[in-house]
């Protein structure tokens, strides 16, 4: 536990942060606006939705809470930071890195199946 006898309110905000960035990034992979659905459909458009950065999240959401509530007894006073608000800023900036990484793309069909051809293409190469 915390040995100087308070707690950080910055770390218990980085922590809902990292939380919260899952969550949105979680919910965004299973919902599709009607945007999304419209443009797929008209343009022979597929959405790239990068699923395995948005569930990596996940864990990363779970250290957070994990960090936060060894590293913070609530019982005692209240500070704006401690020496665990650097662990704290960077398993948030790893969720943020994260969820840069795990943006929509929209690709055209045709976009895709050229790329597919040149990895062939090198692979062969090689």
């Amino acid at each position: 536990m915390n040995s100087e006898g308070t707690w950080s309110l910055i770390n218990l905000a980085l922590a809902n942060l990292a939380v919260f960035e899952s969550i949105v990034l979680i919910a965004g992979y299973f919902i599709s606006t009607k945007n999304q659905k419209e443009l797929e459909e008209d343009e022979n458009k597929k959405t790239n939705k990068k699923g395995l950065f948005r569930f990596l999240s996940l864990p990363i959401a779970v250290i957070a809470v994990i960090a936060f509530v060894l590293t913070e007894n609530i019982s005692l006073e209240t500070a704006f930071v401690d020496k665990w608000t650097v662990l704290m800023v960077l398993i948030a900036a790893v969720q943020t890195v994260m969820v840069v990484l795990s943006r929509k793309k929209i690709v055209d069909d045709k976009d895709a199946e050229n790329q597919a051809d040149d990895s062939q293409t090198a692979e062969t190469q090689a």
